[in-house]
């Protein structure tokens, strides 16, 4: 999980992180909802763990780009990071990062199921 070391990274330079990420149990509501005034039911358990290990406010919504859409307005962030948001492209990006391990690299190069890829490789540019 690299959130939160992008986390204490972007903080040692002083910039203010908030995050999103999505779950089942919101797509019910419809609506976006902070992680951090909800129970595991509703948001799960990621979220929560990646809200108390960060500090950073978390939008869980039935998409990414609707619980960033709440940031931008009730925050003053100067960056929203995304839990496994790559494959989301509704949502707007400056940049982007991908882990790739370093011993294994892209393995068979196939993507779910046959593999273990969630994008294609000739995704990364």
């Amino acid at each position: 999980m690299m959130i939160p070391s992008i986390v204490s990274v972007a903080r040692n330079r002083l910039l203010r992180i908030d995050a999103v990420s999505h779950e089942v149990e919101v797509f019910r509501l419809g609506v976006p909802v902070h992680a951090e005034l909800e129970g595991i039911t509703l948001v799960g358990d990621e979220a929560l763990m990646l809200r108390r290990k960060t500090g950073c406010p978390m939008v869980v919504g039935p998409g990414r780009a609707a619980a960033a859409r709440v940031l931008l307005e009730r925050s003053d962030c100067d960056i929203i990071l995304s839990d496994d948001g790559l494959q989301h492209y509704a949502l707007h990006r400056d940049i982007e990062i991908a882990v790739i391990d370093g011993a294994r690299r892209f393995v068979n190069g196939l993507c779910l199921p046959a593999g273990p890829l969630r994008e294609p490789v000739t995704r990364l540019r």
